[in-house]
């Protein structure tokens, strides 16, 4: 060791603390999303839950192996569970390594949804050294999806709002962007 550079232990550490804080992030962005949701009258139709899960770029594993929110009472677990692992792949397999949103590159007739972000972490307590990761969500209608990992990197601290801001308006999702994200107001 350099002694600048954290022991091994203190590196598991912190990465055990980084996704303990994106779930807490996760399920607080989750019922937020709900509620703007339910408040808004925007319709949920049959879906009430999804799963989460968070990739570190250049593992082969999820930081996070999906993770469920909410209740899935649709039959739809397995598929939701497959398309939460498959977002983060989308962006990494895409030749664009500027790709921040899945939407961004969204091609239904592919399979390819928005629902993941692509955010840069120091997780380590080392000053400038950054890891990216991809938080995916799959569950609620796209759009809620798209919202749901945008307030979770908020809330993780791993994005700020004004940047969060930024990405839904370039979002895919509709036309205009990622509106239930830009037309409703977060805390």
């Amino acid at each position: 060791m350099c002694g600048h550079c954290p022991e091994s232990g203190e590196i598991e550490k912190a990465e055990i603390r980084f996704r303990e804080k994106l779930c807490d992030a996760a399920n607080h962005a989750f019922f937020q999303v709900l509620n703007r949701a339910d408040s808004t009258d925007f319709d949920l139709g049959d879906r009430g839950g999804g799963y989460l899960s968070c990739r570190r770029v250049g593992l082969l594993v999820p930081v996070i192996y999906p993770r469920l929110l909410g209740v899935i009472t649709n039959g739809r677990d397995s598929k939701y569970h497959e398309f939460s692992l498959k977002k983060p792949n989308d962006i990494l397999n895409h030749p664009d390594k500027d790709i921040e949103l899945s939407s961004q590159i969204r091609d239904p007739e592919n399979e390819i949804y928005g629902g993941a972000v692509k955010v840069k972490a120091c997780i380590h307590g080392l000053l400038g050294h950054y890891e990216e990761y991809i938080l995916s969500f799959s569950g609620l209608p796209e759009m809620l999806d798209e919202a749901l990992v945008l307030l979770t990197a908020v809330y993780s601290g791993c994005t700020s709002m004004e940047h969060a801001k930024e990405l839904a308006a370039i979002s895919k999702v509709t036309e205009f962007g990622n509106t239930f994200f830009l037309e409703n107001e977060w805390v």
